[in-house]
């Protein structure tokens, strides 16, 4: 019978349902835990189905809890760590009930002991062991298992609860591992011998179990030595190896925890196997990049591989002493040279005992290197209009970077002395390179593309004229000319702040001028004089270049002028040849143009000829007569004059024509 269809007080029992009946029951106390039955009419049936009708039966009440037994995690060996994020096993022992008998267990699972936050109680029925899944555990976190009993009469044990396990599912943190058995090392001389070590493996929960090491030969490769556990051991050494010269050899590490969580892999920078000397790889800046001379230069020399130790000595072609420091990391060699360096100077490096660091000692490595020319801001190994462009910029900018002085030594090796002021210092060191590398250039070649408005330029007798846009900062005027019929120089008298750059090469007609304004003017002109040596037009060739105060070129170019000779006053020569037959020429000069007469008289002082009626402009000019009249009939010989009008001037003059 089921306990809660009887109430058992005072040896009576009150009411008895069944099939729908009510039995009376006269209950005498038999032994412990039983009584006595004594049912009325009617039909009823023990524990066992066994029917009676009316008489007495025995029946077993118990009212006791079963006796609680002890929970392990995991299955016949207690746990303290999992792996699984979403499941806990358990099992137990050791519940009793000596009466009814064990029908259920019942497990539940918390944060803490006796708790049910994670899962309320649930049903295993007769199985001593579960596997809770569909969990969502934490890492880190620590669970219980709590379970009791309930027996036949629906007594419940009180609960037991496991002594917990703690969930670990994240692998070891990885630390760092070095080649070599004590500080990192990059080389070896060994053909069979290979060691690591490693630190800062961390795992917090359950704790690292055991290490693992492997060797490849690619930072993604561990095929050369496969996965070999070293226990707890934090380094390994093996001397069975094949290794392979210049064969650069890498170790991966690994830790397992206890639960057999796998960190990842970290790696080595890697072990070469060495048997050869350092040499050179790379050297920046090349020796085609020249070394600045008024800031500091850093040269960056890369050998194959690090370096131990090494001699340097730097010498140079101009200085017997600067100022230089050197760094060392590992295969790179960081050397700085203190401005300043002297102009066109050669740099040699020397070094000597260069070591790697397994000993092996290089041969000697020459180096050479070049300083720039100063004041070449533009890097072309010449200065030029467009430095000195850069140059009067900067010093209307205020800008000191293009500081030159002032400056000491020789041409073209002058030493800067940089003294944060744009002065007449500078602009002397500009002016000697100037003159220097025009003294080193030709200027035939120069010869610019047409860009820009037209060259303004005026003729006067003695005079050559050529303006200067109002806009120009800095510009450049060559001229080449023919030295058998002309000189000429510079003659500026312009007024103003300028620099003004002339080089002059007579021997072969060329004359350059540069200009730079340090102050601006309204009106802008170079004046240059020219001086004749014959009556002949002669060509000049002007080529020209003008830049803005942001150094770009507002015009250039090169075109041909023909020059006129322009005597001082107006003259008549004497006709050559004299005596003549049939022709003589008359030569004549004009210091400005006027309209000519030029008339042949006889002795008696009639007009016989006009040679010349017309304006003619300024120069050296002539006329030939053929002794004919007018009408182009033959004169005959004796004494005639000529005589020449031009504006204010006239002159007259005899010759003879002979028969």
């Amino acid at each position: 019978f089921d306990q809660s269809d009887i109430t058992i007080s005072n040896g009576t029992v009150d009411v008895f349902k069944g099939s729908g009946k009510e039995y009376s029951f006269e209950v005498t106390p038999a032994e412990e835990g039983k009584v006595e039955i004594t049912v009325g009419d009617g039909v009823a049936q023990d524990a066992d189905g066994i029917g009676n009708v009316g008489g007495k039966f025995t029946m077993v009440y118990d009212i006791t809890s079963p006796l609680a037994g002890s929970v392990i995690d995991g299955i016949n060996e207690d746990m303290d760590w999992s792996s699984t994020p979403d499941q806990l096993t358990a099992m137990w022992m050791n519940f009793s009930d000596s009466l009814s008998g064990i029908g259920d267990y019942q497990y539940a699972i918390g944060r803490s002991v006796g708790s049910t936050d994670v899962l309320d109680w649930a049903s295993s029925a007769s199985d001593t062991t579960v596997t809770a899944t569909g969990l969502s555990l934490e890492d880190g976190s620590t669970y219980y298992i709590s379970v009791h009993a309930v027996d036949r009469a629906g007594n419940v044990s009180p609960d037991s609860t496991s002594n917990g396990v703690t969930v670990d599912f994240s692998p070891p943190e990885t630390g760092i591992v070095h080649d070599g058995d004590g500080e990192d090392v990059d080389r070896t001389t060994s053909f069979t011998t290979l060691s690591a070590n490693w630190t800062d493996f961390k795992d917090e929960l359950s704790g690292i179990a055991f290490y693992e090491y492997a060797i490849g030969i690619g930072s993604d490769d561990t095929s050369f030595v496969g996965w070999t556990t070293t226990g707890l051991n934090t380094f390994y050494s093996r001397d069975d190896l094949t290794l392979e010269v210049d064969t650069v050899y890498y170790h991966f590490i690994r830790g397992r925890d206890v639960v057999g969580n796998i960190s990842d892999p970290i790696v080595s920078d890697g072990i070469t196997v060495d048997q050869s000397p350092p040499a050179l790889l790379a050297v920046s800046p090349d020796k085609y990049s020249p070394l600045p001379v008024t800031a500091s230069s850093e040269i960056i020399i890369t050998f194959t591989e690090p370096i131990d130790s090494f001699d340097l000595i730097i010498e140079s072609d101009v200085l017997e002493d600067f100022a230089y420091s050197t760094n060392l990391i590992e295969d790179s060699l960081f050397v700085t040279l203190a401005p300043p360096l002297a102009s066109m100077d050669t740099l040699t490096f020397k070094f000597r005992n260069v070591t790697d660091l397994v000993g092996f000692v290089t041969d000697e490595i020459s180096l050479g290197f070049n300083t720039e020319v100063l004041a070449d801001y533009n890097s072309d190994e010449k200065i030029d209009v467009s430095d000195l462009s850069l140059f009067v910029g900067a010093w209307t900018d205020g800008d000191l970077s293009l500081e030159l002085g002032p400056a000491s030594g020789v041409v073209p090796h002058l030493i800067p002395a940089i003294d944060g002021v744009m002065d007449i210092w500078d602009i002397s060191a500009f002016t000697r390179m100037w003159h220097w590398s025009h003294g080193n250039s030709m200027y035939l070649a120069r010869s610019y593309p047409l860009g820009g408005a037209d060259l303004d330029v005026k003729q006067s007798s003695k005079i050559l004229t050529v303006k200067v846009p109002d806009d120009a900062l800095a510009g450049e005027v060559v001229l080449q000319y023919q030295t058998s019929g002309t000189d000429i120089s510079f003659g500026d008298s312009e007024i103003g702040e300028r620099i003004i750059l002339t080089s002059k090469d007579a021997a072969m007609g060329q004359l350059a001028v540069a200009f730079g304004y340090i102050e601006q003017t309204d009106q802008k002109q170079l004046l240059f004089n020219t001086q004749y040596h014959t009556s002949n037009s002669s060509n000049l060739t002007l080529s020209y270049i003008f830049y803005s105060n942001d150094n770009t070129v507002i015009s250039q170019g090169t075109k041909d002028i023909d020059l006129t000779p322009v005597p001082d006053q107006f003259a008549l020569h004497q006709n050559y040849p004299n005596p003549f037959n049939p022709t003589t020429t008359i030569l004549y000069d004009l210091p400005e143009a006027a309209t000519v007469h030029l008339v042949i008289y006889d002795v008696l002082g009639r007009q016989v000829r006009t040679l010349v009626n017309q304006d003619l402009t300024a120069g050296y000019h002539k006329a030939v007569w053929d002794a004919t009249d007018d009408l182009g009939r033959p004169l005959s010989g004796g004494l005639y004059i000529y005589r020449i009008q031009a504006g204010d001037y006239s002159k007259t003059m005899k010759m003879v024509l002979l028969k």
